[in-house]
This record gives C-alpha cells, structure tokens and sequence, in this order.
C-alpha cells in the first residue's frame, strides 16, 4: 500500500496519456457504430454521408451528455466493486488506462476492416482483463456480467422481433395497399406520435430531476409532447406530403413515358435491320446466330436433328442446339446470386408514394438512434476515463461520485470525429451491404432498435447497439426477401463479435503484465486476498 492524495503529480502522467486515449478510442467508437444510427438512412439514400455525419454529430452529442452518466456508471462501478482498490488507488488508474488503450486498438483495426462489432464488448472485456491480472475474480459482480452477456445475445433477437412486427404493420398498412398515398396519410400523425413518444419516455425516464417529482410525470410529458406533434403533422405536414408525392408521381410518370418511347424506338429499329441508338443498318441477319450453342433439356427439342426454330423478323433461320443431360436443368435446383447485382437485390424497392411518407420518417429515427447511441455507447470511450479521473482529482475511491457532464461532452466530441474522419466504411456495410435498404425497411429498423437500446439505457445496461442494428437489419431483411440477405458477411460479422471479448480481455491483461515490469517505482501494489485484509505485496 503506498500513499496517495489527490491531485498527486507523481500520477499526472497517467491522466494525460489517458484523456489521449479516450479520445482515440471515441474516434474508433463513432466511426465504427456511427452506422447504427444512420447506416441505414444512407443506404436508403435518405441522407448523403455528409448530412448523416453532421446530424449524427449533432445528436450523439446531445445523447452523451443527457443519457450518457447511467451507463457509464455501470461500466464504471457495476462490473465490479471500486472500492476493493482502496489504499491501492494507482493500480486502479493505470488498469482503466489499459482498458482504454486494449478497446481502442480493437476498434480501429475493426474499423479498417469494415466489420461492425461491439463496443460494448469491447470494453468490458478489457475492464475484466486488467482486473483479472490484479485480484483474478474476486471482487467481480457475475451476476452483472451474466446480465450484460445474456444481452448480447437477445438484444439482437428481441430488436430483430420488435422490428419485423414493426415492418408488418407498414407492409400490411402501406406498402400492399392499393392506396397507398391515401393510407398512407392517414397513417402519418400516428408514427411521429409513435416515434416522439417512445423516445420522449425513454429520455425523461432517465432524468433524475424528473424523477424526483414523480414518474407519473413522465408519460405526461412523453404523451403531451407527441400529441402535439401529431397534431402539428396532421395540420401541416400531411398536405405538404400529399402534394409532394403527387408531384413525384406526375414526375414519375413523364420518365416512365420517356423510356416507353426509347424502348418502342430501338425496338422499331431492330425491326427494320438498323442499330436503334445510331440508326445503322445492321444486316437482315446475324452470323452469330450461325454457331451459338443453346443448352435446352431434350424434352424441348422439337425434330431429330437438336435443331431449334429461331425467328428473326420475317425470315426463319435453324440454329444448332447443344443438348446436355436433363438432369442438369431438371433435378438441380437453379440457384441465384446474392449480391448488389442480383434480381432479387435490385428488385427490393419503394414506391415514389412509399419513398416520400417514409423518408422524413427514417430521417426522424434516425436522428433518434443517433441520440440513443451517444447515451449508451458513450460510455465505452469514457466509463474508465471517469473512473481514473474522478480516482485522481479526489485522491480516494468513491461509489457515490457522478460522471462529470463535461467529459461526457468531451467523449461525445470525439464519437463526432470518428463520424467525420472513418464513419463511411462501416455505413456501407450496415447500411448497403447486408441487404437492400429502402425508406420503410429502415424506419421498421430503427424504431425497433431505438427501442430495445433505449430500455436497456434506463436500466444501466450498457448492450451493443451493433447487435441490435444488424439484428434488426438482417431480420427485416429476411422477412421482406429472404434471398437479399448476405449471410457470407452476417457470418463474419457474427465472428468478429464472439472474438471480440476474448481479444479485448486478453489485449488488456498483457498490457496490465507489461506495465508491472516496465514502470518501476510507480507505485507499491499488491493483488489483494480479500479473505482478510492485505497479507501479501507486491513491488512495480
């Protein structure tokens, strides 16, 4: 045990280096879960990546600084017990330091494979790790780390539920009704009363001011404010949407008219024999036509030479017919391509009338998920930070002490420049790479998400919002084409999660073991035995 006091400029070193690193790891943070939020408004081409990184800035700032402190006191005091470091408040500081740097390096290298995975994993694995080292399990809340496990592993499933449920109520509701602009409509107010509720609860429920004057006051709040915004949709944004989709589909219209006219055009010309974009003549005839090999089924063949009658125009010409084994075509089932070029990937689209109701919504959600993300993820980049900080400037352990609203600011800052400076490459693969996405799919996706995030925020549960979001994508995915979905990358996605832990915890034990032997002098530090008090030493 070694004396300690606050402000201690022996250990100065070990904040600075840290405050570096939690930033460092902000920057992996919020350009790897940045696609959470706003992947698949992107990939719907709902925003640019400009506007998604700039609107995501601006909210998951707002989300760390108004949701960001219960969580980042689970991660902070909740895995386990702060005050068994009392007397022993160095090896406390240096051990989040080693968190941070273990979590950090993980999401960058994911980052530049363009593998979303969680951050939630990763730092808890890594808080575990230095601990480990130091006191093995003892101290350890396995209780929490069974919950926070179990949530990695249904948050995905239950967002994925919540989701689906949601997308079958605007399939049934809007995208497979004859009238879609006139349901549609209907339907507005009843989704921005949906969404402003659910996250007007969400927020208020986490405010202890709130709270203390009564929870009954926070569904007031919630209901009252979406109210009088589905009031305020329904008096003003439903006839501004009307006449915008009816503008799109005039537009629509006029294009379709357009190609019509181009299709009859080079039809007319390769009819007459000329090339229906330059208008050359071309021949009455093909000599391609003279030796290309058709593969057919026998059954198929209409005469005894495997010949097949092939018309062009007026003439008739005899093209040779390569025959091939029935059971090629018969007994094997045809099987498609999955991928951006496949028939099933490009057919996943919205109507204009779809595209115009759902967009803004999306657009709402999305904005919502990135509040959502800066309140639960936040506190992977600055849980530890908080923990070393608040150790040093009070010289003891503590409980009972808040996270300071200005870090949560400052981990916010740097989730916003991870957007800027990495956010693109995992937006693609959230956001275009899993499965097609279109304005109803991602609004059935984000509003699934934002809720099981949202819950698990409340209740100090610091779940990946990563699972959640491929959850949901994938999901939705399925349900809508269940050929339009990239298992190849889900796969690898899935096994970049379940790596994830291990490495971290590992990163950050090594790291913990090296410092041990390479700092000498920092401080006296023993791994405890808890069964009585200190009985054995230890010399860094």
């Amino acid at each position: 045990m070694t004396d300690f006091s606050a402000y201690d400029t022996t250990y100065l070193w070990i904040v600075i280096v840290a405050f570096v690193v939690a930033f460092v790891l902000a920057i992996g943070l919020g350009a790897n879960d940045c696609a959470n939020s706003f992947g698949t408004a992107v990939g719907s081409k709902v925003f640019t990546i400009f506007q998604a990184c700039l609107l995501a800035a601006i909210f998951e700032t707002l989300g760390a600084i108004l949701l960001g402190s219960r969580v980042s006191d689970t991660i902070r005091k909740g895995l386990f017990d702060p005050l068994i470091y009392t007397g022993y408040e160095q090896v406390l500081m240096i051990g989040n330091l080693c968190a941070l740097v273990s979590a950090a390096l993980w999401l960058l290298v994911a980052t530049v494979g363009k593998i979303p995975v969680s951050a939630s994993h990763s730092i808890v694995g890594a808080t575990l790790g230095f601990h480990l080292v130091i006191f093995g399990g003892e101290g350890i809340d396995w209780a929490v780390v069974l919950k926070i496990v179990i949530s990695w592993f249904i948050s995905p499933v239950l967002s994925g539920i919540i989701s689906c449920i949601i997308f079958g109520i605007i399939k049934y509701t809007l995208l497979e009704t004859k009238q879609q602009l006139k349901w549609g409509l209907i339907s507005l107010p009843f989704w921005y009363f949906i969404i402003i509720f659910i996250n007007f609860f969400a927020v208020f429920l986490g405010s202890d001011r709130v709270i203390n004057v009564g929870i009954w006051l926070v569904p007031v709040i919630a209901g009252g404010a979406a109210i009088f915004v589905a009031i305020a949709v329904y008096l003003f944004l439903v006839p501004y949407t009307q006449s915008r989709a009816v503008a799109n589909l005039k537009l629509e219209k006029v294009k379709e008219a357009e190609e019509a006219t181009c299709k009859e055009t080079n039809v007319d010309a390769a009819v007459d024999g000329r090339d229906g974009a330059n208008g050359v003549d071309t021949g009455s005839s093909n000599p391609a036509y003279e030796h290309e090999s058709i593969p057919v089924p026998n059954g198929n063949i209409n005469n005894n030479n495997n010949t097949a009658v092939v018309s062009k125009g007026q003439e008739v010409d005899e093209v040779k017919i390569e025959v091939k084994d029935e059971g090629d075509f018969l007994d094997r089932p045809k099987r498609e391509r999955i991928g951006k070029e496949s028939a099933k990937w490009l057919v996943a689209k919205d109507s204009v009338v779809v595209t115009v109701i759902c967009g803004p919504l999306q657009g709402l959600s999305a904005c919502f998920a990135a509040f959502t993300h800066g309140g639960n993820d936040v506190s992977n980049a600055i849980g530890p930070l908080v923990s070393l900080y608040l150790v040093y400037i009070q010289g003891e352990i503590s409980s009972e002490a808040s996270t300071p609203i200005w870090i949560l600011l400052y981990g916010g800052a740097g989730i916003s420049a991870g957007l800027f400076l990495l956010g693109r490459r995992v937006i693609e693969t959230v956001g275009s790479d899993l499965t097609p996405m279109t304005p109803s799919t991602g609004l059935a996706i984000n509003i699934g998400a934002a809720i099981t995030v949202l819950i698990a925020s409340n209740l100090g549960i610091p779940i990946s919002t990563t699972h959640c979001l491929v959850g949901s994508v994938c999901a939705v995915g399925f349900v809508r084409s269940r050929q339009a979905v990239d298992w190849r990358l889900f796969s690898g996605i899935f096994s970049a999660w379940i790596f994830t832990v291990p490495i971290t915890v590992l990163l950050s034990a090594a790291l913990m073991g090296l410092l041990q032997h390479t700092i000498p002098g920092t401080c006296t530090l023993v791994p405890l035995n808890r069964t009585a008090d200190v009985t054995s030493s230890m010399q860094w």
